[in-house]
C-alpha cells in the first residue's frame, strides 16, 4: 500500500518508456544475431545530420554494427564475458545497465500483480502495454519470464476481480460517492458478495463494477503470455498455462473462443511434446556455455587443463546439462494440467475447448504417443494422464 500511495507503479511505467525500455531505441535490439543492421544504419541517418546528436547517434550505430556478435552475447546474458572480448567499453556497460533495469521493472510488476490493489495499480498506470511487448520480445529470457508471470496473474484475476468507485444510492435517487478529501473518487475493489442490511435512509448499496481487464485487454495479454509456450522457458510456460487454466475453468463462451482463436490447444500439445525448444532455451544454453568457456581460461589468457577447474569439453557439457534440465522440467506437467482443464466439466458444458483439441491437426496422435511413452514422456503418471484425457475426449 505504501508503494502504491507513493505512485511507484506509475514510475515503473514511465521508466519502461524511457532508456530502460525497448521502445526507447528499437534499432538497438535486432530480433536475432546480426539481423537489423540495415535498420541500424537507416535509424542513424534519420536521427540527425552532420555533427551534434546525429553524429553521435551515427557513431553509436557504427559501434553497434561493428560489435554485433558481442552485443548479441550481452543480450544473451553472459555479462562480463563480452567486456573481456571488447575491452569493457562504456557502450557495453550501458547495455548491461539497461538490461538490469528492464529486469528490475518486470520483477516489480510481477510482485505488484500478486495483490488485488497492486493489479489495479499497474493496470491503471498503463503497464499492460510494455508488459505485453516484453513478453513477446525475444531479447532477455529473465524479462520475458517476469512479464509473462505478471500477465498471467492479471488474466487469472480478470474474471473474479472488478474495479469501480464505491457508491450508495438513497431512496430519492441521490448518489453518494465515497470520495477522498481531494475530491477524487477512491478506487475500490468490488465484491460480488451480497451487501449487508443498508443503514437507515439508504435503500441499497452498490458498486459501479468494471472488470479489471476488458475482453480486448485480456485477449491481448493472453496472446503475449502464450508466447511462453514456445519460448523454451519452463517457468514462463508454467505461468502461461496457469492463465489458460483460469480462463478454461470459467463458464465464459467468448473467453473459450478467444483461446481457440489464439491457438491455445495446438500450443499446449507442442509444449507437451517439445518443452525445451525455443529461443529462451537456446539463450540459456548459450549463457551456460559462455560462462564455462570464460571460466576455462586462467591468468594471462592461458587455457586451463581439462578437469574440474574447466577447459576441455566443459562448455559442451554445461550446454547439455541445461538442455536436459529444460527437457525434464515441469513444463510437461503444466501443459497436461491445462489440457485437463480444457476438458473439465466447466469446459465440457460449452464444448468449445474439447472440440478444439480434437480438431488440432495430429493432436490426437500426439496424445496417443505420449500415452505410449514417446516424445520423452517417460513418467508413468504423465502417460496415465494422457490416457485419461483421451478417454475424456471419447477416443
Amino acid at each position: 500500500a505504501a508503494l502504491i500511495s507513493a505512485r511507484v507503479p506509475q514510475q515503473l511505467a514511465a521508466a519502461s518508456r524511457t532508456r530502460g525500455g525497448y521502445a526507447w531505441m528499437p534499432w538497438r535490439w535486432p530480433s536475432r544475431g546480426n539481423a537489423g543492421a540495415d535498420d541500424v544504419r537507416k535509424s542513424s541517418h534519420q536521427r540527425g545530420g552532420e555533427g551534434g546528436e546525429g553524429q553521435a547517434s551515427s557513431d553509436r550505430a557504427k559501434l553497434h554494427v561493428q560489435h554485433a556478435d558481442t552485443i548479441t552475447g550481452i543480450r544473451y546474458g553472459e555479462g562480463d564475458a563480452a567486456g573481456n572480448v571488447v575491452g569493457g567499453s562504456g557502450y557495453e556497460r550501458e547495455l548491461e545497465h539497461e538490461r538490469e533495469g528492464r529486469r528490475n521493472i518486470a520483477a516489480a510488476c510481477y510482485g505488484f500483480a500478486r495483490s488485488s490493489e497492486g493489479r489495479v495499480a499497474i493496470v491503471a498506470a498503463g503497464s499492460l502495454g510494455f508488459l505485453c511487448a516484453w513478453a513477446e520480445g525475444q531479447h532477455d529470457r529473465v524479462v520475458h519470464r517476469y512479464a509473462v508471470g505478471a500477465l498471467a496473474r492479471l488474466v487469472a484475476a480478470s474474471f473474479g476481480q472488478t474495479v469501480g468507485p464505491a457508491r450508495e444510492t438513497r431512496g430519492d435517487g441521490v448518489r453518494l460517492e465515497n470520495s477522498s478529501s481531494s475530491g477524487h473518487t477512491a478506487p475500490a475493489v468490488a465484491s460480488n458478495k451480497p451487501s449487508d442490511t443498508p443503514a437507515a435512509g439508504v435503500v441499497h448499496a452498490e458498486t459501479d463494477t468494471i472488470p479489471l481487464l476488458t475482453r480486448y485487454q485480456r485477449k491481448t495479454a493472453l496472446r503475449a503470455a502464450m508466447t511462453a509456450l514456445r519460448s523454451g522457458d519452463g517457468q514462463a510456460a508454467c505461468f502461461a498455462t496457469a492463465a489458460l487454466r483460469s480462463v478454461a475453468l470459467e463458464g465464459d463462451v467468448r473467453a473459450h473462443r478467444d483461446l481457440v482463436s489464439l491457438g491455445a490447444p495446438a500450443l499446449l500439445l507442442g509444449l507437451l511434446t517439445r518443452p525445451g525448444e525455443g529461443w529462451a532455451a537456446e539463450q540459456e544454453i548459450a549463457e551456460a556455455t559462455r560462462r564455462t568457456t570464460v571460466a576455462g581460461y586462467g591468468r594471462g589468457g592461458r587455457k586451463k587443463s581439462a578437469g574440474k577447474d574447466g577447459g576441455g569439453d566443459a562448455p559442451a557439457a554445461a550446454g547439455r546439462r541445461v538442455a536436459s534440465a529444460q527437457a525434464n522440467g515441469g513444463a510437461r506437467g503444466c501443459a497436461m494440467r491445462a489440457l485437463q482443464a480444457f476438458t473439465s466439466e466447466a469446459a465440457a458444458e460449452l464444448g468449445v475447448l474439447p472440440t478444439a483439441i480434437v480438431r488440432v491437426w495430429g493432436g490426437v496422435i500426439l496424445l496417443a504417443e505420449v500415452a505410449n511413452g514417446q516424445h520423452g514422456c517417460k513418467e508413468a503418471s504423465l502417460q496415465k494422464q494422457a490416457s485419461v484425457l483421451l478417454t475424456t475426449l471419447g477416443l
